[in-house]
């Protein structure tokens, strides 16, 4: 569970760790990390496939038969060289950049037009809101874990890369009951059909429901609720309930609506 939040106003030093320019979202870095890693794999691969042979016992598998040790080693060894030559092409290629990784991560609902312009808000916005589990002296650890509002952008908690424009989001709501697969904590419902969870108390949940609603009235405050007669369960029937959102972006949805 989530300690105590704390809501404060973004610190120059959070800006710093939290936003980048244009130039450093497109940089790309040479996949040296990858390749490192897939090199030491291949390279523990081929010594483990001679030291299989040349141990007089079988190191995997219970059998006595040779050719099965020799047939292991072999492919062990192949693997391993297979790694290799992939970890050093590695050294040669270039990553994705920042922007593509948040665009990854939102699962190309925005563009990276879209990354570019919530970057700018955090670098040269004013007013931003940030909240962070019981502190707010930020680390690079603490990134995937700060909560964020900017003025069209909400940078959702505890769920790494993942932002959502205030109009897309479609519902949120805390859920005491662990009725969702026993989870208990807060949902966001975003346009695209996604659905964030993330544990968190009543009065975090409250807090940043409120501060949903305060740049979107729009946004369906709750789980279950009833829309002209009928009834809607934001997670059962989520497809349905964002068409009613879209349909009523013009301000028709809390004229018929309550919370149930």
């Amino acid at each position: 569970m989530f300690k105590m939040m704390v809501f404060q106003k973004m610190q120059e030093e959070q800006r710093k760790l939290l936003s980048y320019t244009q130039e450093e979202l497109d940089k790309k870095s040479a996949m040296k990390n990858e390749g490192i890693g897939l090199l030491i794999f291949g390279v523990t691969l081929v010594i483990l496939g001679v030291v299989h042979q040349i141990l007089p016992f079988e190191l995997f598998f219970d059998s006595e038969s040779e050719v099965v040790k020799i047939v292991i080693s072999v492919i062990m060894g192949i693997l391993g060289i297979v790694c290799c030559v992939f970890g050093i092409r590695c050294f040669g290629k270039l990553g994705i950049s920042i922007a593509e990784g948040v665009c990854n991560c939102n699962n190309d609902f925005y563009t990276k037009e879209d990354i570019y312009d919530y970057y700018r808000e955090v670098r040269e916005g004013e007013d931003l809101q940030i909240f962070l589990e019981g502190k707010m002296s930020i680390r690079k650890d603490d990134l995937g874990n700060v909560g964020l509002f900017t003025k069209n952008w909400m940078k959702i908690p505890r769920q790494g890369s993942v932002i959502a424009r205030y109009i897309d989001i479609v519902a949120a709501w805390h859920d005491k009951d662990g009725a969702k697969n026993g989870f208990v904590g807060l949902y966001i419902l975003r346009s695209d059909g996604e659905l964030y969870v993330m544990d968190s108390h009543p009065e975090f949940s409250e807090k940043v429901m409120q501060g949903i609603k305060e740049r979107n009235p729009m946004t369906i405050l709750a789980r279950h609720f009833t829309y002209e007669g009928q009834t809607y369960d934001a997670c059962v029937n989520t497809a349905q309930v964002i068409k009613l959102y879209k349909q009523n972006m013009q301000g028709q949805l809390y004229a018929g609506m309550k919370g149930i």
